[in-house]
C-alpha cells in the first residue's frame, strides 16, 4: 500500500504575509493613539467645564449684597483646578482668576426686578491665559 504524497512545503508564514500583518497592526495602533489624544482633550475640556460650574455656584452662594457701595460691587478671587476658592490669590495651586461685578438688576435693564435683586457678571480666566474661559450672568436676590 502506498502512502499519500505530501507536499514538502515548509511550515510558517511568508515574508509578504508577515509584512501585511505588521502593516495592519501598525495602522490600527496609530488610529487608537489618535483616539486616545482626542479623549484626553475631551477630558480636559469637561474638567474645565465642571470647575466653571463649581465656581459660578460658589460665587452665587456666597454673594453678599451688604458689601455693595453705591449699589455696586466688584471683587476678584482665585480658584483651584477643582473649582474651590483659595484663601490667597498668590497660592501656588491657583488655576482660575475670577472677577465678579454686581449691580442692581433694575440698572441692568432686567424687567420686573425687585429693588433688592442684583445682576452678577462673572468672568473666569485661566492662569497664564488672556482670554476669558467663561462668562456667566446670575440674578440673585
Amino acid at each position: 500500500m502506498t502512502s499519500p504524497t505530501r507536499s514538502h512545503r515548509p511550515a510558517g508564514f511568508s515574508l509578504v504575509e508577515v509584512t501585511l500583518a505588521l502593516g495592519l497592526v501598525s495602522f490600527v495602533l496609530v488610529a487608537l493613539l489618535g483616539l486616545f489624544a482626542s479623549g484626553l482633550n475631551s477630558n480636559r475640556a469637561s474638567s474645565v467645564d465642571t470647575a466653571v460650574g463649581q465656581i459660578v455656584r460658589d460665587v452665587v452662594a456666597t454673594y453678599d449684597a451688604s458689601v455693595m457701595t453705591d449699589g455696586r460691587v466688584s471683587y476678584e478671587n482665585a480658584y483651584s483646578y477643582e473649582g474651590k476658592r483659595l484663601a490667597s490669590s498668590n497660592a501656588p495651586e491657583k488655576h482660575f482668576s475670577v472677577t465678579v461685578e454686581g449691580k442692581p438688576a433694575s440698572e441692568a435693564g432686567v424687567p420686573d426686578s425687585s429693588s433688592h435683586c442684583h445682576l452678577l457678571t462673572i468672568e473666569i480666566i485661566g492662569v497664564g491665559q488672556k482670554n476669558i474661559i467663561a462668562q456667566a450672568f446670575a440674578l440673585v436676590d
